[in-house]
């Protein structure tokens, strides 16, 4: 009988964040440091593009904010290869002890994570030109929405394949399915509705709380957010909006329920793996 239960499987998570709230902490620590750096630099350059603009050297500084972009991607998925891995080794080898560490764990996850996301952007990029040629110029939010269903079901493709990775250590984009068994679908189920609730608890949060600088609105179901500066308020130096302390409110929110989801979703995955495991070992003996 297997003993993977909705209820399980998200106590897993729930356990792990009781257990480690300081672990939780530091993940979304990390997180906000990471985008509170990249924000900064990436409003350095846009203020030297719009300075090269007008003085004829705009093309230096484009290149250098492609590098800087292509830079800034592959560490964030450094960042979340690490994060991921640490949620995994907490669950699934307490003993260890490790918060965070190098290795061929994180290899694993981290080239895991770098193709399922190169796959997911394909998509997303795709997905306009999609939706018009099939359903005409969209006047709503069918585009967003459909963007963000893409993401939470490559969340979900990376969650399992870095369950995979990091246990077998080594890359499995397709056999790490193999974790699920006959559960695959209360998987995927536990899996998209815990990202669809975080990004309304996310995009709710943006429309009503941080709203000081911009006219928000919700999007098909809460799951993308429209935000427009408002006319009333004039433009602002970038640097000085990053330190605003609103905006630095928002930014650690949106990192604190981000190591969250990290927590709750690496339990659910490594719930169904153990579970599996645990099976396979039973038949061996049998």
């Amino acid at each position: 009988m297997s003993d993977f239960t909705a209820r399980s499987a998200l106590q897993t998570g729930l356990d792990l964040i009781r257990r480690r709230p300081l672990l939780i902490l530091l993940w979304a620590a990390l997180t906000l440091a990471q985008t509170v750096f990249f924000t900064f630099i990436r409003a350095r350059l846009l203020e030297q593009m719009q300075a090269g603009i007008f003085a004829g050297a705009a093309s230096a500084f484009s290149g250098q904010f492609l590098a800087f972009t292509a830079a800034a991607s592959v560490l964030s998925l450094m960042l979340t290869a690490l994060l991921w891995t640490s949620a995994f080794r907490a669950i699934l080898r307490p003993a260890e002890g490790a918060v965070l560490a190098l290795g061929l764990e994180e290899l694993c996850v981290f080239v895991s994570w770098v193709i399922i996301q190169l796959v997911v952007a394909t998509a997303a990029a795709l997905l306009p030109v999609f939706v018009v040629s099939h359903f005409g110029a969209p006047g709503d939010d069918r585009i967003p929405f459909a963007i963000a269903v893409v993401e939470t079901l490559g969340l979900l493709w990376s969650a399992v394949a870095s369950a995979w990775a990091f246990d077998r250590r080594r890359v499995g984009l397709f056999r790490c399915w193999t974790i699920a068994g006959d559960r695959i679908w209360l998987l995927a189920v536990l899996v998209v509705g815990v990202d669809l609730l975080q990004r309304l608890i996310k995009n709710l949060a943006t429309v009503f709380i941080f709203r000081q600088y911009t006219t928000s609105r919700l999007g098909l179901l809460g799951l993308s957010v429209t935000r427009t500066r408002s006319v009333l308020v004039p433009p602002r130096d970038p640097l000085q909006e990053i330190f605003d302390p609103a905006i630095l409110a928002e930014y650690a929110f949106s990192a604190v329920i981000g190591a969250l989801l990290i927590a709750i979703v690496a339990g659910v995955v490594a719930s169904a793996y153990r579970t599996r495991e645990t099976e396979s070992q039973a038949d061996a003996f049998s």
